[in-house]
């Protein structure tokens, strides 16, 4: 800790992730439990790994007890009829387990949808995103061509 408070550390953990070319195997518009994140542009534990499950592309394992800013969202899909939804869960561990949920109206076809928290996890815990409703669009294809549309999940390790 330098004279002013901060807390210096060379790497925290730390992720980014769109659903970039899952978006193939998702239908825009519908629900999906749990989201696909193949686009991972930030993805570090803080000690050389990353924060996927081993064999899935959809679950984190937080590497680190302590607080965390998180954030997500996307545009809902193109109903004017089903309001479209986002939300994050814990899958198993023993940390926080309620969380916001983002929400597109019925009314409003391709409504843009984020929220962001502050979280007390525990490592260990799972975490994943899913969409019901009319879910969320997924406007992109792939990070090298146009996924800026696709759903996003990130966030930091605070403290």
């Amino acid at each position: 800790i330098d004279s002013s408070g901060r807390v210096l550390t060379t790497v925290r953990p730390a992720w980014k992730w769109s659903t970039g070319d899952a978006h193939g195997s998702h239908t825009g518009g519908t629900a999906h439990n749990p989201l696909q994140w193949n686009d991972r542009i930030v993805d570090t534990d803080g000690a050389g790994g990353n924060l996927i499950k081993s064999g899935t592309n959809h679950t984190l394992v937080v590497p680190v007890t302590g607080l965390y800013w998180v954030a997500y969202g996307g545009i809902k899909g193109s109903s004017s009829s089903v309001v479209g939804r986002m939300h994050m869960s814990r899958t198993s561990g023993s940390g926080d387990s309620v969380f916001p949920q983002c929400r597109g109206e019925e009314n409003s076809p391709y409504a843009e949808m984020f929220v962001a928290f502050v979280v007390n996890a525990v490592a260990g815990d799972e975490w994943q995103l899913q969409t019901s409703n009319d879910g969320m669009w997924m406007g992109g294809s792939a990070s090298t061509a146009n996924g800026f549309n696709d759903p996003f999940w990130t966030g930091y390790f605070i403290g």
